[in-house]
């Protein structure tokens, strides 16, 4: 499933943009392979991201959530425009943006509004560690 189509994109670009980023063969139309390609590549980068936090949870299933469609929207876009030489400042800008906002989900500062896994989150303060059941008690080798 993915977590934007088509008709969405048209919301956040329009498309004679997508058009003019993608109609290499001058048809006049989208060319709905790089399109597809491009929100499948932007899809796999924020599960990258997110299936740290929410393992259990990616891919998403419908409802995606609000923050990582726009994240999804924001990297497609920039994709789109990586197809051509000219990026605007803007469009890299929310690029950054939106990965910067992933690397917090990831990190636990940005929810999703969904439950994690039960999963300790790292403390630079603490150290994790695990230490299995005594065997050999005194009592057990008080005869030896």
């Amino acid at each position: 499933m993915a977590y934007i189509s088509y008709e969405e994109l048209k919301i956040n670009l329009s498309e004679r943009l997508i058009i003019q980023l993608t109609d290499d063969n001058k048809l006049g139309q989208p060319d709905m392979a790089k399109v597809d390609q491009a929100i499948a590549k932007a899809m796999a980068e924020v599960d990258g991201y997110c299936v740290v936090k929410y393992p259990d949870k990616v891919p998403f299933k419908d409802p995606v959530p609000e923050v990582v469609k726009t994240a999804v929207f924001d990297i497609t876009i920039y994709r789109l425009f990586c197809l051509k030489e000219n990026m605007p400042e803007n469009r890299l800008t929310q690029y950054k943006s939106a990965v910067a906002t992933l690397r917090d989900i990831a990190g636990g500062r940005v929810g999703l509004g969904i439950p994690t896994a039960d999963i300790p989150a790292p403390n630079q303060d603490s150290i994790l560690s695990h230490v299995p059941e005594r065997i050999f008690s005194s009592d057990s080798l008080s005869d030896y």
